[in-house]
């Protein structure tokens, strides 16, 4: 008992922790890429490593599972991915985290496998068909289980706590593997010398498109030319693989039942049904991070998942022992269909835990709807024996519709033995476990596959029918092989990929069909939008234009009332009229007093002759008074004379002065009166602008835009926005990534391609290249000296200017998406090494 239990703890243990290293690192591939200095592209190759590897491991281990058995390959496998980490520890690099991620893709596969068998050594014979299930929804445990983890843990020194940690996983999984080992299968030479051809087309096919599907989304499918190289190789790898496989007996893969409508309809049914159930760890957890949440603020949320998906599963374990899906016809009845819908109902099971009729629920109507010949809702029970039937048919591995679009993993290889039958989904009841451990008894007590089958000891006789009218198996020993390719068909996959090629290089601008040259689509129409506000408040008037119409420069455009601008006017004139008059009569009193001035000057000489001969007088007077020549009363009388000529002297200069203040005082009443005078003017002339912007006109031709609520009556403030006018002179703003702008240059010759025009092709040239990338001229720039750093690439904006006379230039409107192509030849080296025109605008005209 306690074996069993441990068998089983092992089939739910391996798919877990085996998609679990690949979900530390795809849950955290941003921080993981920052610590590891990768850029946004380098870190998508560790992404495309991994789905390349396990993709083809879908495609080609099958085989060597069946020849070397499922132990060999979980020690191999296992042991060269405990082998790359170590590496990986010991040298952290790109190249060693590439390698491991490729290992870590084919032990993913091999691991789910593993789990399964494990599971069916612990599960009675009449519920093994529950294998596949358990182990297939487990794995759905894995990206929550991933995030629990803290990222600090995991990208600390350069991710040495992923690599750690991902190679213990590994190496403990190596080590329950030899403590536990799985009982031998029955195994047989399987392999062919062509098997090796097809193989590596077909893991060149997986890789490239596993590339291109990874990089297009991240670097834009027609940005980068070698992505469309990269699908050029999915196609070339593919096509080869498919004529080779054509051509062979036993081929590695079975293209007539893969072509069957039965096949094509079950793999759309398994990506929808993928696509639905997506949900939980994609859809949601997309969502809040584009809110902004981290991984660390996800760990309550991803709890509940996980507690989900246990109660699915213990769920799905009670209550269904398994409605199975029936085989019709073939050499044995086999376990896929029983994989098939348990598969389908795990998941319904496991997922209606948390979704009530959620999107898992639908899947079952979908299959119907899809396959309405195949499945089957009936009640009916299954009859107490099952139909056998000899032959051998082709079989294939039913993981690789389901599996290819897994991110972490595959499903174990079911096979088909003998033709897809009828698909019937019973109700809930319990299933009548006798048919069901029929079934499973013939190859317990693990699920092997031999080729061709073994003799069918139960069979009917050749010739006659086995009970329930089928016909009777061929002969015991008897190989069915597919029937060889004519060269028609042939020439018919060679012409199908040589067209689709041609479309491929057509679509990506790849040689022959491009030029030199380099593109982007994020470019945009260009051109001075001008916003036409009043410079004035007021009421609006009149306005004479409607939306979108045509323009001339000096048009009238908006009349606003003028009424009170006219009375301000009015008002302007007459006081400028009235500082000029008082300038004028300061003018005649700074005249007069000029005059008086002249005349106190002309009485100051008067006093000083008058001054002079009292002085004169005085002087003889003095010299004959002595002498009693004169007499005392005349000397007196002298020097009378003499005092008051020097009081009328002084009363003269002080009149001057007077007189000179005066002309002074006109002088600066005049400058006070000028000023005033040059003030009224300048308010009148201010009052005839402010009138004169009651007249709104054209700045220049072009279309006016929406008038919006311009109307009649309407007050508008200085400054308001009526309406934009757009003038006619474009051009186009091309935002190139930096590595697409080495060989740019000044004049050379560019074209877009409108996407509001039907695509219409325009020429121009360029005329300007941008000094500094976008982000420089940020408003706030973004700060790579802390934290972890992802290098992103930076664009430099291109302006092209639009050649003229061309048709449609006019309907050119700015904001416009296009797609712009700069053709750019290889630059030689003596080319590269002449000076440009600075910043490109030397010789050219720019808008």
């Amino acid at each position: 008992m306690w074996r069993r239990v441990l068998y089983a703890c092992m089939g739910i243990f391996m798919p877990i922790i085996a998609s679990t290293q690949n979900a530390l690192l795809s849950g955290n591939l941003g921080s993981a890429a920052g610590e590891a200095g990768l850029t946004t592209a380098e870190a998508e190759w560790l992404i495309a490593a991994f789905v390349g590897a396990a993709a083809f491991a879908n495609l080609v281990v099958i085989k060597g599972r069946q020849q070397f058995g499922i132990m060999f390959f979980l020690i191999t496998l296992l042991g060269v991915n405990v082998a790359t980490g170590l590496l990986l520890i010991a040298a952290p690099c790109f190249a060693t985290l590439i390698i491991n991620r490729a290992s870590n893709g084919l032990m993913v596969s091999t691991s789910v496998a593993g789990g399964v068998y494990y599971l069916i050594q612990t599960l009675p014979k009449s519920h093994r068909v529950m294998a596949i299930a358990i182990a297939i929804t487990s794995l759905q445990i894995a990206i929550p289980l991933a995030a629990l983890i803290p990222v600090e843990a995991l990208t600390r020194s350069g991710n040495y706590g992923f690599a750690c940690l991902g190679t213990a996983f590994a190496a403990l999984q190596l080590a329950l593997v030899l403590l536990l080992p799985l009982p031998k299968t029955n195994m047989g030479r399987v392999f062919e010398k062509m098997d090796g051809i097809s193989a590596l087309l077909l893991c060149g096919m997986s890789i490239c498109l596993a590339s291109f599907l990874t990089f297009g989304r991240t670097m834009w499918w027609t940005d980068t030319p070698w992505i469309g190289w990269l699908l050029v190789g999915t196609i070339g790898f593919g096509a080869a693989a498919l004529a080779v496989e054509l051509c062979r007996t036993r081929p590695l893969l079975q293209i007539d039942w893969l072509s069957t409508g039965t096949i094509f309809r079950f793999a759309l049914v398994a990506i929808m049904e993928r696509l639905l159930l997506s949900e939980q760890n994609t859809g949601a957890i997309g969502l809040l991070g584009h809110a902004g949440l981290l991984n660390d603020q996800y760990h309550t949320l991803y709890l509940l998942v996980i507690l989900g998906m246990v109660a699915g599963l213990r769920h799905h374990a009670l209550r269904r022992a398994g409605p199975a899906l029936w085989c019709h016809s073939g050499a044995q009845i086999g376990y896929e269909p029983f994989h098939l819908h348990h598969l389908c109902l795990c998941h319904h099971a496991e997922y209606r835990q948390r979704h009530r009729g959620g999107p898992a629920g639908q899947y079952p109507v979908l299959l119907r709807t899809l396959c309405p010949d195949r499945v089957q809702f009936t009640p009916r029970r299954h009859s107490q024996s099952l139909p056998r039937h000899g032959g051998s048919r082709p079989k294939w591995c039913f993981q690789h519709p389901f599996g290819s679009i897994r991110h972490h993993g595959v499903s174990e290889p079911v096979r088909f033995r003998g033709r897809p039958g009828a698909l019937r989904r019973h109700s809930d009841r319990p299933l009548p476990h006798r048919a069901a451990s029929h079934a499973i008894h013939e190859q317990a007590p693990l699920m092997t596959d031999t080729h061709p089958l073994p003799p069918d000891q139960n069979a009917p006789p050749p010739g006659k029918t086995a009970s329930g009218g089928v016909p009777a198996a061929p002969p015991s020993g008897a190989v069915w092989h597919p029937p060889r390719r004519s060269i028609t068909i042939l020439s018919v996959v060679a012409l199908l990929a040589f067209i689709a090629i041609g479309c491929v290089l057509a679509t990506f601008g790849l040689a022959p069909f491009g030029t030199e040259g380099v593109s982007t689509d994020d470019a945009y129409v260009q051109g001075h939008v001008t916003i036409v506000a009043p410079e004035v408040p007021g009421y609006i008037e009149g306005v004479f234009v409607t939306d979108f119409a045509p323009v001339h420069k000096g048009q009238l455009l908006v009349q606003i009332d003028e009424s009170t601008y006219r009375a301000r006017v009015a008002q302007s004139e007459a006081d400028l009229a009235s500082r000029q008059a008082a300038l004028d009569n300061n003018r005649q009193n700074q005249a007069s007093a000029r005059a008086r001035l002249d005349q106190r000057q002309a009485a100051l000489m008067t006093a000083q002759a008058h001054l002079t001969r009292s002085t004169a007088d005085h002087r003889r007077q003095a010299a004959l008074v002595g002498d009693q020549s004169v007499s005392r009363v005349e000397y007196d009388s002298g020097l009378d004379a003499l005092r008051s000529d020097q009081a009328a002297l002084r009363q003269a200069q002080a009149d001057i002065r007077a007189a000179q203040a005066d002309v002074k005082a006109a002088d600066v009443q005049e400058e006070v009166l000028s000023a005033q005078v040059r003030q009224a003017a300048a308010t009148l002339d201010s009052a005839r602008i402010d009138l004169g912007r009651t007249h709104i006109r054209a700045a220049s031709d072009g279309v006016i835009g929406r008038t919006g609520g311009t109307h009649i009556g309407a007050y508008v403030g200085a400054g308001t926005a009526l309406f934009s006018l757009v003038p006619r002179e474009r051009w186009v703003v091309a935002e190139y990534k930096e590595a697409q702008t080495g060989n740019i240059r000044i004049g050379q010759a560019a074209s877009f391609t409108v996407d509001g025009l039907n695509g219409q092709k325009f020429t121009g040239r360029v005329f300007r290249i941008a000094p500094a990338t976008g982000s420089e001229f940020a408003v706030v720039k973004p700060d790579n000296a802390t934290g972890n750093f992802v290098k992103i690439p930076q664009r430099i904006g291109i302006y092209i200017a639009v050649d003229p006379n061309q048709p449609n230039a006019d309907r050119l409107a700015p904001g416009m998406s296009v797609e712009s192509y700069v053709a750019t030849p290889p630059q030689s080296s003596s080319d590269s090494a002449r000076p440009t025109a600075d910043n490109g605008t030397a010789g050219t005209q720019t808008p």
